[in-house]
């Protein structure tokens, strides 16, 4: 990217990087850092020392990760906020009294537009991970119904809360918080038992999206699960940023699959 001519790297958002002292790639990171700058975009990059390649991913392990996590969705709640500043330099999260997990800090939801199994074929954005689970779908279905789904198994999810107003099936409401910076409201349109779950995103706590969707399917195989996790997004912005969300949708239900069939095997 950092190789990018400089008229398509002024398209991005201002970003802000975490890099371990001992990673390969720590060049790179330096280099786009100063191409971002050269480009106009707003941009920091942290050197966490004695950290490796992608060890943000051990946030719930390592303290340098979560560290590093925190930080990130400070940045995140900064720049989303309608009185956003100019990235200067992080805040210090540890002495912020109003930081918590839980807290969405949002007063209300942007409403997102409804979508069916058709936006899986035509958004913007889509993204698809299959494998195979070594465990019945019946087990598989626990995991991806329980009351900590998602967050149990990805680092990346602050907060599960179910709707409980609303039973689990057709009609159930799910908020998840991602970094505990946005959260969104998923509301479950498909809820066949042990087979296939799916919903459409009602409402997002930032507007980074004009519509969101997944899809879990499990189809019985030999003595396991043949598991596809889809996703689709019609995001906020111009086309490059569709692009490089495409690119990296699919990584990261890869990523937070693996995450998912740990929790499987270990219950």
């Amino acid at each position: 990217m950092f190789q990018a001519p400089t008229s398509l790297l002024a398209e991005m958002p201002p970003i802000v990087s975490f890099v371990g002292s001992t990673e390969c790639f720590a060049s790179d990171a330096v280099r786009l850092h100063t191409a971002l700058l050269d480009a106009g975009v707003p941009s920091s990059t942290f050197t966490v020392p004695g950290q490796v390649h992608s060890f943000v991913s051990l946030c719930r392990r390592l303290p340098e990760a979560r560290t590093s996590v925190l930080d990130a969705a400070a940045f995140l709640r900064r720049r989303l906020s309608s009185d956003s500043p100019e990235l200067t330099e992080m805040p210090e999260l540890a002495d912020s009294p109003d930081h918590s997990e839980a807290d969405t800090a949002m007063t209300g939801l942007h409403s997102l537009t409804p979508t069916d199994d058709s936006f899986f074929d035509t958004a913007p954005v889509r993204g698809s991970h299959t494998v195979f689970v070594p465990v019945s779908p019946a087990r598989l279905w626990r995991e991806l119904s329980a009351d900590d789904a998602v967050k149990s198994w990805s680092p990346g999810v602050t907060q599960t809360k179910w709707d409980v107003s609303t039973v689990r099936g057709v009609g159930a409401v799910r908020n998840v918080t991602l970094l505990g910076a946005a959260t969104v409201e998923e509301r479950f349109y498909r809820w066949d038992e042990n087979r296939r779950m799916t919903f459409s995103a009602s409402g997002i706590s930032r507007p980074i999206c004009r519509a969101f969707a997944e899809d879990y399917i499990l189809e019985p195989e030999g003595a396991g699960t043949r598991f596809t996790w889809r996703a689709a997004m019609d995001p906020v912005g111009p086309v490059f940023v569709h692009k490089v969300a495409g690119s990296g949708l699919s990584a990261v239900l890869a990523h937070m699959t693996k995450g998912l069939v740990r929790r499987s095997m270990d219950g």
